[in-house]
């Protein structure tokens, strides 16, 4: 099967590991009307391929408002499928992209999918973007490696900057467990923007604080934050910290103390 200038073994299309292509393939200004509130539109791409090699020169693309591009290759060996990789987009939202995913996988309107073989992969990808959300938190940047060793992925975080915190580290997901083992560092941050951050709620503080910790945790990913572990140390100057309602419980003060503020003082740095 040939597809401008690409030939695909159509025989063996159903079996990834058997199969072969080469040739090239090049386009721009692409759109495929993944969702109608999210096209995907393929701004550049360059492919060639060598029997058994795809190599990717170069893909730009828009996905949802955010930029994203990637360049690498993808080999096959009797065994499995190997694929290097650098991939990064100007800003990723985790929750709308999960989102997205499900709703169309939902809209392919019970499509049967094509009949095909389990394929192993192994590989490593290098990730990065410049905005990272999920949920209420946002890391400023995300820079990640990960490695793919058929159905086990190890991420390490080399640069992660959550709320002004670096939080690097590994983890470690496979799919009936998680492992995390992650560092926090933070040095003479302004604690008024990481409060916000952080908590997620309004209340008042100033100054600057420094921060250093470890975390490590271990099961299934829905009950990592419940059986993670770890010790942090945590000091603050030159400024005050006014204690609301949610801090209050956090401190496990009785339920009357809810709705009293409580000046904290933090000591000057002279002293």
């Amino acid at each position: 099967m040939k597809i401008a200038g690409l030939y695909l073994d159509s025989a063996e299309l159903d079996y990834p590991l058997k199969s072969a292509a080469w040739g090239e393939l090049k386009g721009k200004n692409i759109i495929f009307p993944w969702r109608p509130d999210t096209p995907v539109k393929i701004n550049d791409f360059a492919i060639t391929a060598n029997t058994h090699k795809i190599n990717l020169q170069l893909a730009k693309a828009a996905i949802g408002g955010n930029r994203w591009q990637a360049v690498g290759y993808i080999s096959r060996s009797a065994r499995n499928v190997f694929v290097d990789m650098d991939i990064s987009a100007d800003g990723i939202d985790l929750d709308q992209l999960i989102q997205a995913l499900k709703n169309g996988s939902e809209s392919s309107g019970g499509v049967k999918p094509l009949k095909s073989q389990s394929v192993p992969v192994k590989g490593n990808i290098r990730f990065k973007t410049e905005r990272f959300n999920f949920g209420r938190f946002s890391w400023n940047p995300l820079h990640t490696d990960i490695s793919l060793d058929n159905d086990t992925a190890e991420v390490t975080l080399k640069k992660a900057a959550l709320c002004g915190i670096s939080t690097t580290g590994t983890l470690k997901v496979s799919p009936s467990n998680v492992e995390s083992d992650i560092e926090t560092v933070a040095n003479d941050q302004k604690l008024n923007p990481a409060k916000t951050c952080l908590v997620g709620k309004t209340f008042k503080a100033d100054g600057t604080y420094d921060l250093k910790g470890r975390f490590q945790g271990h099961g299934k990913a829905e009950d990592l934050l419940k059986t993670a572990t770890g010790q942090v140390a945590f000091t603050a100057k030159d400024g005050r910290i006014y204690y609301d309602a949610i801090l209050i419980e956090v401190r496990g003060q009785k339920a009357e103390d809810r709705g009293q503020n409580l000046e904290v003082g933090i000591r000057n740095a002279e002293s």
